[in-house]
């Protein structure tokens, strides 16, 4: 799925707690499995003047992007992070275990979202544990694995998230 429908789906948990550190911790959840992309593509489109094909053919695939992907992309880091925001959350009634728990709650919904909806360019969801890249029937953009067809359904999902977030946050 799309970076910004990640954080549209995201926001609508986080909004109905209402809580600052909720709200933040699940956008940058919703942003951080991809997070990594933007430095990649900053270095080898402007500094490297490397092509939109040659980045995601090959540079994307290169040492050092693949291997921070993987880590950005990790199931059981998000879990592990999730954990310790849930049990300092128990602890303390600072903000910060709220934030934690929401940022790992969401980036666990990307990767979840991401391992359903990558074909041929899957990621290992379960770094450091396993290395097994799952290829999902299915894809967010690949017409040959229906990507037509989801997308026309994640832009429907983006577009009744920004309305439902629209009318949370309107007054």
């Amino acid at each position: 799925m799309m970076t910004q429908t990640h954080v549209a789906i995201g926001l609508l948990f986080a909004a109905r707690t209402g809580k600052r550190a909720a709200i933040t911790g699940a956008i940058l959840g919703g942003i951080a499995p991809d997070f990594g992309m933007v430095p990649m593509m900053l270095v080898s489109y402007f500094l490297l003047g490397q092509d939109m094909g040659q980045i995601w053919d090959t540079t994307f695939y290169s040492f050092p992007w693949w291997t921070i992907d993987q880590i950005t992309n990790s199931a059981p880091l998000y879990l592990f992070l999730l954990g310790a925001g849930v049990l300092a959350g128990r602890q303390t009634g600072h903000w910060w275990p709220q934030f934690l728990a929401a940022f790992a709650l969401m980036a666990l919904l990307h990767v979840g979202f991401d391992f359903l909806t990558h074909a041929s360019d899957g990621h290992i969801h379960f770094w450091p544990l396993s290395d097994f890249i799952f290829a999902s029937p299915v894809s967010y953009w690949e017409g040959a694995h229906h990507g037509q067809v989801f997308g026309f359904f994640e832009a429907i999902a983006g577009v009744i998230a920004a309305v439902v977030l629209w009318r949370l946050y309107q007054g």
